[in-house]
């Protein structure tokens, strides 16, 4: 409940050109301890100063608290003691809890003093200070203000909101009672009846959380199974079916069909227009595969996604060169964050004029957790651990590095152990539920070798569940790599975070196309064991954390599996209501575990009711061993509703074939 009034937050200051070919990366480390207990406070490790009151401090200073000796003290055990944090607040007290958790949403508590006068001064500063919860709130107790049935003393005290209902707060809390621990309980207006709410902040949700989406795609037949019904040409633009009967000598990248335009002028294009609820800040993310048909190659154009019906449209685009011909798919994808209220979401198509046709096939659009995982709003709602320098850039800043998609990308790198760059996006998580993130990761400039970690992780609750994607040896310039990793709920959470943690003193790592986004399919990255999945007929499988030379694409663990016979298969059904038109697109990572190399099977998602079933595939094969795993997609396309339907996903390895390793498999 102290503070030091001359403490100061040190600026973190952004890149220099040269130093994007020096500073780079640490061995990859928690975001934070325990959440069970300290909350993923930074600083729960100081030590009791001997003697001292309310202090707790270090002798040697951590990385990560650039203010740790802006206020010292000596213990009765003759040492110096450091007890600053960042912001000009005591370790371990209830101010410094409540300004590390501010500033992971972007705001700088320093200045506020003592507990008791937040209130007062937040009100001088022009921010609202009232009798109402909501999440992101600071719970604001005045001097000896009554705390069921107690008083907080002359220091006052704050909590933060982590969640509100009504009249509700739960909060989260350092030194509640003198102990220095992390403390949650629920308050109201009759347990805590002097409390009041200092609004620095309002985060996503406002005291519960916003809905997830429904997991559809509001892009109608994005994998083109039967036609290219919902699809419209514009202008010159040519929109084909073929399947692989057609004879173009391409066939379909999943299911049974896939669209194929060409154009003569240029603003022509193919596209598809559906109606969708979007509101400032909301991210929205398409993603196909292209190629260039038949035998031909050098097939380019754009990829664009629109929000649209408000003041001013947002977009974003993907443009693609060079495109390899006959089977040789390539994934594109975009993402766009609205800056206005809207009501459509678009995707659309540019061929370049006078080019070769270009195939196009599952289509998928989705609304995303994050936001701004573009980076086209600069660093908006991001944050960065003291020493992580972070910045946004864009072609025209000549790094050698241009965006994935869209109009800039992220860029970071860290001198500090545990630096990283990360969003919190609280939400309501209950068991089972499964999040997947992805990104756009590379080397920034014409160096190569960046690498680091992403993580993905579920917090709020008695414990932490985590999943990561460690990715090094980067290529540099635009050579842009996938990453992605899923984690499974095991208790009930109140936050996700996505967290990238660059190596320390490595190389700078530019990310983009960042998309969370929560998955039909629970345990998709097996990260535990095999729950949720079961098997038919006498398939043989189990989860492995290694199998010889082979690792984890992402996470912990992953699933092997052989069958012996052709009813042999690996499945997970989930019950879901769908509408006609509703998408549903299932991707994963398979692999020949081991050192050998040729396992094949089918990936299939169905769509089960009382109505009909509709189902779509994509068969590997050839599959390389090691670590060499390979993305895989299929999209289904709902023509009957469901009030009572079921999602599967299934996995066919081939009856007597090599065994198929599977990870990271998310159906959204």
């Amino acid at each position: 409940m102290h503070f030091i009034t001359h403490g100061r937050l040190r600026a973190i200051s952004l890149f220099m050109a040269a130093l994007l070919a020096s500073v780079g990366f640490v061995a990859f480390g928690p975001p934070t301890s325990a959440q069970a207990a300290d909350g993923g406070y930074p600083w729960s490790g100081a030590t009791a100063v001997p003697g001292g009151t309310y202090e707790w401090g270090y002798t040697s200073c951590p990385t990560n608290d650039t203010g740790c000796m802006a206020a010292t003290d000596i213990g009765t055990d003759g040492n110096k003691y450091g007890l600053a944090d960042p912001w000009g607040y005591y370790i371990r007290n209830c101010t410094s809890w409540v300004a590390s958790k501010l500033a992971a949403n972007g705001f700088n508590a320093s200045g506020y003093g003592n507990a008791a006068t937040w209130g007062t001064r937040a009100t001088t500063a022009g921010y609202t200070v009232d009798s109402t919860p909501s999440a992101g709130a600071v719970a604001w107790f005045p001097a000896y203000a009554a705390d069921a049935g107690g008083n907080v003393g002359v220091t006052g005290h704050v909590a933060y909101v982590e969640s509100a209902s009504g009249s509700t707060a739960n909060i989260s809390e350092y030194n509640y009672g003198g102990t220095g621990m992390y403390h949650t309980r629920s308050i109201t207006a009759s347990s805590a009846e002097q409390v009041q709410y200092i609004h620095f902040i309002t985060v996503s949700g406002g005291g519960s959380s916003p809905p997830l989406p429904s997991g559809a795609s509001p892009i109608e037949n994005g994998g083109f199974n039967g036609s290219t019904a919902h699809w419209s040409a514009s202008g010159t633009a040519n929109l084909a079916y073929y399947t692989a009967a057609s004879g173009t000598g391409t066939n379909p990248y999943e299911g049974s069909g896939y669209a194929a335009t060409n154009a003569s002028q240029s603003g022509d294009s193919i596209s598809e227009t559906n109606v969708a609820t979007v509101s400032p800040g909301d991210t929205w993310c398409a993603s196909a595969e292209v190629v260039t048909v038949g035998n031909a190659t050098g097939g380019s154009g754009i990829l664009v996604i629109w929000l649209m019906g408000g003041s001013t449209n947002d977009s974003s685009t993907y443009t693609f060169s060079n495109l390899p011909g006959n089977n040789s798919w390539q994934s594109v994808k975009t993402c766009v964050t609205a800056t206005t209220n809207q009501s459509y979401v678009k995707v659309q198509f540019y061929p370049t004029p006078g080019g070769p046709t270009i195939g196009v096939d599952a289509v998928d659009v989705h609304q995303t957790l994050s936001a701004n995982g573009g980076f086209n709003s600069g660093m908006d709602y991001w944050n960065a651990q003291p020493g992580t320098n972070y910045v946004a850039y864009a072609a025209a800043d000549n790094t050698g590095t241009n965006p994935y998609e869209g109009y800039r990308f992220g860029a970071t790198n860290t001198a500090t152990t545990g630096g990283s760059i990360y969003q919190n996006l609280p939400h309501t998580i209950a068991v089972g539920d499964t999040f997947c993130v992805s990104a756009e990761v590379v080397t920034v400039g014409n160096t190569t070798g960046g690498a680091g970690t992403l993580a993905i992780w579920l917090t709020g609750g008695t414990t932490n569940d985590s999943s990561t994607f460690a990715f090094s040896n980067l290529p540099g310039g635009n050579n842009w790599q996938p990453a992605k990793t899923c984690v499974t709920a095991t208790v009930a959470q109140s936050n996700i975070r996505v967290q990238f943690y660059p190596a320390v003193n490595g190389p700078t790592v530019g990310v983009d196309a960042l998309d969370v986004h929560a998955s039909i399919i629970q345990n998709g990255g097996f990260n535990v064991d095999s729950s949720h999945w079961s098997a038919t007929g006498g398939l043989n499988y189990m989860q492995y954390s290694n199998y010889g030379s082979t690792l984890p694409y992402e996470g912990t663990g992953f699933e092997v599996i052989q069958a012996s016979s052709s009813s042999d298969s690996l499945v997970e059904t989930r019950s879901w209501a769908f509408g006609v038109g509703d998408t549903f697109c299932a991707s994963a990572e398979v692999i020949t575990p081991g050192g050998g190399s040729g396992a094949s099977g089918t990936l299939a998602i169905w769509l089960l009711g009382a109505n009909g079933t509709e189902n779509s595939t994509y068969s590997f094969s050839n599959l390389p061993g090691g670590n060499n795993w390979t993305k895989i997609k299929t999209c289904v396309m709902a023509t009957v509703a469901e009030s009572s339907g079921t999602i599967r996903v299934q996995f066919y390895p081939t009856p007597g074939g090599a065994p198929v390793g599977i990870d990271a498999v998310d159906v959204h």
